[in-house]
């Protein structure tokens, strides 16, 4: 659906933006026309279930700023999402805004005024998450490209972090001589961690077999004394510039999977709290993470022991298809036909069989 020359209804308009216009002319990201997608969809649901108008019905006139902001406060109240959310939401009402009054100026001007009025909410949801959840933490440990030195160095370097819950400076800190690889393929660390509490960990062999070979790819694994991570200028590499490297990497996975990292600032502290949650997930007692994290009080490590609301669900998502899959592999009645919802049916007068 490339041309535009007869595209002028909200209808065609959206969808020549999400099929059409962000993957192929911007080159947005499959994750970022997937967010964009998701959020008309609920404004569209939204129109339908509160405003009581159907989808082959909507025209840009709908999209006064009393209309918006009231979608807005429907989302966040109803679904319980965080304010960045929200904020998503609004990021793709205007980045459509923007691309509509472009092709049909006459239709969608004031649709595009309205949008650009809606201010954002600061977030504040950031500074209350402490860890990425496994799916987050997933990409960013595979979101480099190792197709250089660099990348490969970055690869190794988030990796480590991960395996290890060091401190950045322990990190930095970390030499040739600190690394010892076991007979079981696992690796061995010794940190140097602040006020001379210094600790020796273990890491497994997926992580040892990363962080080993980056030694052997720069040529410092026969050099005890050298540092494991360098920068572009020194043997040794800065706390900062770590920081720089995580919030790239950060930035990239906040581009890429909005939805996902729209409501947490990744740093490399961010990374130990994680290793942390994760561990106690998955059931280590709170005095091992606690010596693992070279904590002095274990108070300190307890903040890391309760289970969020969405780790909660996970599980019992999971029990649930093991449980219920053992016994239900058929559907219960063969001849039934897959039935359709009325909000369901109301998109595909949009987006067909897409949704």
């Amino acid at each position: 659906m490339g041309s535009m020359g007869t595209l002028r209804t909200f209808s065609e308009l959206l969808n020549n933006w999400l099929d059409y216009y962000l993957p192929e002319v911007v080159g947005r990201s499959d994750n970022t026309v997937k967010s964009y997608k998701s959020s008309w969809t609920a404004m569209i649901t939204f129109l339908f279930q509160v405003k009581g108008i159907e989808a082959d019905k909507i025209t840009f006139d709908v999209f006064t700023l009393e209309t918006i902001m009231e979608f807005l406060d429907w989302v966040k109240k109803s679904k319980n999402t965080k304010d960045a959310t929200r904020n998503s939401r609004r990021a793709a009402i205007v980045k459509f805004a923007e691309y509509a009054q472009n092709y049909n100026f006459d239709a969608a001007f004031k649709f595009y005024v309205a949008a650009k009025k809606i201010p954002g909410k600061s977030n504040t949801d950031a500074r209350e998450r402490e860890a990425m959840s496994k799916e987050q933490t997933k990409i960013m440990l595979n979101i480099v490209d190792i197709s250089d030195r660099f990348g490969r160095r970055d690869h190794a370097l988030l990796n480590t972090l991960y395996a290890t819950g060091c401190r950045g400076d322990e990190l930095c800190n970390l030499t040739v001589k600190d690394v010892r690889k076991l007979d079981d393929g696992k690796a061995s660390i010794y940190l140097k961690g602040k006020g001379r509490k210094n600790r020796r960990i273990r890491i497994s062999k997926t992580y040892a077999d990363i962080l080993i070979g980056h030694m052997k790819r720069t040529h410092v694994i026969n050099q005890p004394k050298q540092y494991v991570f360098a920068s572009q200028r020194n043997p040794k590499m800065s706390v900062a510039a770590l920081e720089k490297i995580v919030a790239k990497y950060a930035m990239r996975a906040k581009e890429e999977y909005p939805d996902l990292f729209s409501d947490i600032c990744v740093t490399p502290h961010v990374f130990r709290h994680t290793t942390a949650t994760h561990m106690l997930e998955a059931g280590v007692p709170i005095i091992v993470v606690s010596r693992f994290l070279g904590h002095s009080d274990i108070k300190t490590t307890q903040v890391y022991a309760k289970l969020s609301e969405r780790d909660v669900n996970e599980k019992l998502r999971n029990w649930d298809k093991a449980y219920w899959g053992e016994y239900m592999d058929e559907p219960l009645d063969p001849d039934a036909v897959e039935e359709t919802t009325p909000e369901e049916r109301n998109l595909a007068k949009i987006f067909g069989k897409k949704v």
